[in-house]
């Protein structure tokens, strides 16, 4: 989850009480509902917000948090989208070019049902299972109808080929999840369900866009595979700017934190170059 909002208008020591309470309440969730694990996420924020910054750090910290480090790609929207284009990347300028002339995208109408149901199919078949609960997906379509989520769809002639929904909040926006179809290959749907969320965010005065995590090489914190190195290069593509989050994440319980840990630390060191004993 996102750490807590607070208002700017609050005072320093405010501020961070506002934030211990959350992370208390988050914790009385957790032994409520038998949560084994959990974790928080401080996304992109500007400079003159470092008492914020602080305050979730220690509050975390207080509550038995470890912090974890991380980076998004953020794009400023605020520019004129053919500036933010020619920032893309040339395999992505192509790709958009080349994948308008044989697919339409575009924003759906929230009311649309049978277009989030194709896209909620589409997402299971996709994963190949279904991956998320009940509940998300009825959030996730409740979402649409006041305007905080945007689902973005692709044709191939007239059928649907992928889906991308886009969370929005006041000025800035987050690029949550897509579906692309499992039998149609060579077509850059991804790329131009992207170009169509810009123009529609650019339009409407949104003026950050949060394409999502951004991973490079391992670390003890993570160690990414290729397909996820490849989707944060897939991100990367558009243009933008690299810039560093705050992750927390904690354990309730000890089977968990050891199955967790040691997989990583596992994967971590499957990664490094193992060097000769000496005789």
């Amino acid at each position: 989850m996102w750490v807590p909002a607070v208002s700017p208008e609050l005072d320093e020591a405010t501020t961070a009480e506002a934030i211990r309470l959350c992370f208390d309440h988050l914790s009385k969730i957790a032994s409520a509902e038998g949560a084994v694990s959990g974790s928080t996420r401080l996304a992109s924020i500007p400079t003159d917000a470092a008492t914020y910054q602080s305050a979730v750090r220690v509050a975390a910290l207080r509550n038995g948090w470890a912090e974890r480090g991380g980076a998004t790609q953020v794009l400023d929207t605020s520019l004129p989208v053919d500036v933010i284009r020619r920032g893309m990347s040339k395999g992505h300028r192509s790709a958009i070019t080349r994948g308008l002339r044989s697919m339409s995208a575009a924003l759906t109408d929230p009311s649309d049902r049978k277009a989030f149901s194709a896209y909620r199919e589409m997402h299971r078949r996709a994963a190949g299972r279904s991956t998320r609960p009940p509940r998300t997906w009825e959030l996730m379509e409740n979402w649409l109808a006041d305007g905080t989520g945007l689902l973005f769809g692709a044709r191939l002639a007239s059928q649907w080929v992928g889906f991308s929904y886009v969370l929005v909040s006041g000025r800035s926006a987050y690029y949550a999840s897509a579906a692309n179809h499992p039998d149609v290959e060579g077509q850059p749907i991804g790329h131009v369900l992207q170009w169509a969320a810009v123009e529609e965010l650019a339009r409407r005065g949104v003026v950050s866009y949060e394409l999502g995590q951004q991973q490079f090489a391992p670390t003890s914190a993570r160690a990414p595979s290729p397909k996820e190195l490849a989707i944060a290069r897939f991100k990367r593509g558009f243009g933008g700017q690299t810039v560093p989050v705050v992750e927390h994440e904690r354990f309730w319980d000890a089977s968990a934190a050891v199955l967790v840990l040691t997989h990583r630390a596992e994967e971590y060191a499957a990664t490094l170059k193992t060097e000769a004993s000496p005789d």
